[in-house]
């Protein structure tokens, strides 16, 4: 299985409490996501956070948050499997911008 290093999504900018998709895995492929980077216009309202879902935004499918930061860059390691879409959503009061990189893997195991 060929492995392909590359960003995945990227530089997004986001406004206040927008909601954008980042990326979608092709056909025949599975994405390993393994950094985001998070870099905000400001000061975050505290309480608030930057969420990123596999598909819908939804508490079901919320599977990293970021809460109160100004910039960010985490280390991770999520899946993705052919046609899934990683969204994010942007619920502080200042535009972040977004840039998340991984693995692209030939073939969908699941």
């Amino acid at each position: 299985m060929p492995v392909r290093t590359r960003r995945l999504g990227g530089p997004v900018a986001l406004a206040a409490l927008g909601v954008a998709t980042i990326y979608t895995v092709p056909a025949n492929r599975t994405a390993i996501v393994k950094r985001i980077q998070i870099r905000a216009a400001g000061a975050y309202t505290a309480g608030t956070a930057v969420t990123f879902y596999v598909g819908a935004p939804a508490a079901a499918t919320a599977v990293l948050v970021y809460p109160s930061v100004s910039g960010l860059d985490a280390e991770t390691w999520l899946v993705l499997h052919e046609g899934e879409t990683l969204q994010v959503g942007n619920g502080t009061n200042v535009s972040v911008t977004i840039t998340v990189s991984g693995t692209l893997l030939d073939g969908d195991p699941s």
